[in-house]
């Protein structure tokens, strides 16, 4: 069940949130999309796999923001494997290759 962020950290102002993704190939075209998060916007904070043969694949930030503010980082980042699979011609599985890097910057409310 989500909460929003200000229920989970009532001390965070807003969380920016820089990403970008890998191909099997670690190659990127490095555009990184920026998102901004306010108390009202839903935690945890996950975004799909962008291949579109990818099954149960996405990336779940929530880990790396709650570590974060534990820590009471204003400034961290770091990557992600998708732990999706997609069929293969002969109907086995193969793991997912895509790869999610991310950049967090956290505002704190003034004390």
């Amino acid at each position: 069940m989500s909460q929003r962020i200000r229920q989970v950290f009532p001390t965070v102002r807003k969380i920016a949130i820089q990403v970008t993704f890998t191909d099997a190939d670690q190659a990127s075209d490095m555009s990184w999309r920026e998102y901004a998060l306010t108390p009202e916007a839903e935690h945890p904070v996950k975004f799909g796999c962008p291949d579109r043969e990818c099954i149960s694949g996405g990336f779940d930030l929530s880990e790396a923001i709650s570590e974060a503010i534990a820590s009471n980082l204003t400034v961290t980042q770091g990557d992600l494997g998708c732990p999706g699979w997609a069929e293969t011609a002969g109907g086995g599985k193969a793991r997912c290759l895509v790869g999610l890097y991310y950049r967090l910057k956290i505002d704190y409310v003034a004390t």
